[in-house]
């Protein structure tokens, strides 16, 4: 609500100068003022800095280790640190990273995920949030961080890369 009235007094502020060059200069006096204006309008909009959302959990490491777990037929490779396997409430959290060989859609070439697991039976994993890097195996800033609204719970297919990313942590967790 406050950003909006603030959008409506930075409008009501930029008419309002025009009105004012308009009567004192006439139309070319207002045109070039409203051209630069709309420069600096854009420019204070577009030009704030932005903050990625918070990430659950704790974040990952800069000097995370990264174990290779499983490798997809289209070649992503997934890796765990499994130094950030915790136990939580009822299950564990962990850090995942999937450096892909084709960028996603944004971009990307990696991701890092946190993630629960259900090492019961059926084992089920979930995301909590994840964080999207255009360089590969996680590298540089993130530029964007994802916190899904809905929390799904997934089984993974048999045989696939999450099953053994899951197995792996679950068969880590059983050593606490």
């Amino acid at each position: 609500m406050l950003q909006w009235l603030g959008e409506v007094s930075i409008l009501v502020l930029f008419l309002g100068i025009l009105i004012m060059v308009f009567q004192k200069y006439g139309a070319r006096g207002a045109v070039v003022v409203a051209i630069l204006l709309t420069f600096f309008l854009f420019a204070f909009v577009y030009g704030q800095p932005t903050q990625l959302p918070p990430v659950r959990g704790s974040m990952p490491s800069i000097n995370s280790q990264w174990t290779k777990v499983s490798e997809n037929e289209i070649g992503d490779t997934f890796y765990i640190d499994f130094n950030t396997v915790k136990k939580g409430d009822e299950h564990f959290h962990y850090w995942e990273l999937n450096d892909l060989v084709k960028p996603l859609t944004g971009g990307a070439l990696s991701a890092k995920t946190y993630r629960e697991v259900d090492c019961g039976i059926p084992r089920k994993r979930r995301a909590l949030s994840y964080m999207l890097y255009k360089e590969s195996m996680g590298k540089g800033t993130a530029y964007s961080t994802v916190i899904p609204k809905e929390l799904v719970w997934i089984d993974p297919s048999p045989g696939s890369s999450s099953e053994k990313i899951l197995d792996a942590v679950c068969d880590y967790a059983d050593c606490f």
